[in-house]
């Protein structure tokens, strides 16, 4: 079908006007810039005027809320030969537990955005016509389970894309985000910059707290960068700078105490464009932090000294107080020994030096003391194999702290709930931290394996101690 003429309004004194030429008036400008964005992008899309331009940022990973933050872009209409403005004044916050029909597990929310308009009395008309006295032309935040229902929403508008988010793991995928580029042609045979790219990161994964911690990114064309956006509002880089070969870019990252966990994209803002990281991340972990420790149980065959605490991620490194002062040569951890929330030393590791006093530890980039004591395991090194009932006994060994307790056959114990409590001066019992003078409580016939508990876990010995 062919175009409706151009025609604008042309006044002249004693000209009568209506309704309509005003209308027309109107229409005219309205088209002709609208023409103006059709030629010159000739698709819709994003218009990326700086590097946050209705991006999407995960404002609540547990909540499941995201943020799209405000920009402009635009659809094209054939039709009309026009590309409509989509201009989001304000960030918008999208709660997509609230969607309909609900997302569910393994659903990917696909957000778009389009064009719509409404007549409205505001302000209202002053004349005696009651009417509309305005159009007011929205931008539609929509979201999406899996597909988008078509390429147009139901005003014949088209759907203008800005990324996807996985609902269970709420990260962002940028990889079929919209964005409207200068049509090709337009430029003619001047050289143009090539796209920026961006193939890594370094490190790959920074905590919850984290603090201007440097960072380098890899890609190519990356010149003159100025700014680096992650797709989460909590996480912020500052001192951004490219090296002379576009090569690299460095700057200084910060990630807030609440910023979600778990992978995170970002871009990058150069003269020659703005580069998304795509498949490229930063993984956000939990905040390292120490809780607590459990010791080692040698009779149920449990040889694993546990530490407790969040944030725990390979590699990892425990180091124990040192007898002689500082810390004891470091353990590094396999990673079967590392789970998020407990770390497992075996008992075998722990250096002869270790003695009670903090820890610390070293993991995935951060490292942090405990603020309190950790007790390692008792060390058995000799326990008689024959007694008297009633007689003492010598064991040697190591790491005898305050509080000890001893198992002796028919598992009777001495220790600081006996009566009387042990250490015993009265019974010539006696405790230092590599020797243990016990009194034999246990009845003539009796045999069994010794056992010695502290805070740092229960170990028994190798031979068996027979009483008469």
């Amino acid at each position: 079908m062919a175009e409706d003429e151009i025609k604008r309004v042309n006044f002249f004194d004693g000209q009568f006007l209506k309704q309509g030429e005003f209308l027309d008036l109107d229409t005219y400008h309205r088209h002709m810039r609208r023409r103006w964005a059709y030629v010159l992008f000739n698709q819709s899309g994003v218009i990326q005027a700086t590097p946050t331009d209705l991006t999407i940022a995960v404002e609540d990973a547990t909540q499941k809320k995201i943020r799209v933050r405000a920009g402009m872009a635009i659809g094209k209409r054939d039709e009309f030969a026009e590309a409509r403005e989509i201009v989001l004044r304000e960030d918008q916050i999208l709660d997509l537990n609230a969607q309909q029909p609900p997302l569910q597990a393994g659903d990917t929310a696909i957000i778009a955005i389009h064009y719509e308009e409404e007549a409205v009395a505001d302000p209202p008309s002053e004349g005696d016509t009651p009417g509309k006295t305005r159009v007011k032309e929205h931008a539609v935040v929509t979201v999406h389970r899996n597909n988008l229902p078509g390429s147009t929403a139901g005003n014949g508008e088209p759907f203008v894309r800005l990324g996807d988010v996985n609902f269970q793991q709420m990260a962002i995928n940028t990889g079929q985000r919209q964005t409207a580029l200068i049509n090709a042609a337009l430029v003619g045979t001047q050289a143009q910059p090539q796209a920026p790219t961006i193939t890594g990161i370094n490190p790959t994964q920074l905590a919850q707290g984290a603090s201007l911690t440097p960072v380098t990114i890899t890609g190519t064309n990356l010149n003159g960068a100025s700014a680096v956006t992650f797709s989460t509002a909590n996480v912020t880089a500052q001192a951004v700078a490219a090296n002379a070969t576009g090569t690299q870019v460095t700057a200084n990252v910060s990630v807030g105490l609440n910023a979600p966990v778990g992978p995170v994209t970002f871009s990058v803002a150069t003269p020659a464009g703005t580069a998304q990281s795509g498949p490229v991340t930063l993984t956000i972990q939990p905040t390292l932090q120490l809780t607590g420790f459990a010791g080692v149980n040698e009779p149920n065959n449990d040889l694993l000294f546990k530490i407790n605490g969040s944030g725990f991620a390979p590699p990892v490194i425990v180091e124990f107080s040192a007898s002689g002062g500082g810390f004891a040569q470091g353990i590094p951890l396999s990673p079967q020994n590392v789970t998020a929330t407990q770390i497992t030393i075996p008992n075998a590791q722990i250096p002869a030096n270790a003695t009670n006093g903090p820890v610390r530890v070293q993991s995935g980039g951060q490292a942090v003391t405990s603020a309190f004591n950790v007790m390692p395991p008792p060390v058995l090194a000799n326990v008689p194999a024959q007694a008297a009932t009633q007689t003492n006994i010598t064991i040697t060994g190591n790491r005898f702290f305050a509080g000890t307790s001893v198992t002796l056959p028919g598992n009777l114990v001495r220790g600081p709930n006996s009566q009387p409590p042990f250490p015993a001066a009265g019974l010539g019992e006696s405790l230092t931290p590599t020797q243990i003078v016990v009194r034999v409580i246990s009845n003539a016939g009796t045999a069994a394996k010794v056992r010695v508990t502290t805070q740092g876990g229960t170990v028994q010995s190798t031979t068996i101690l027979s009483v008469s």
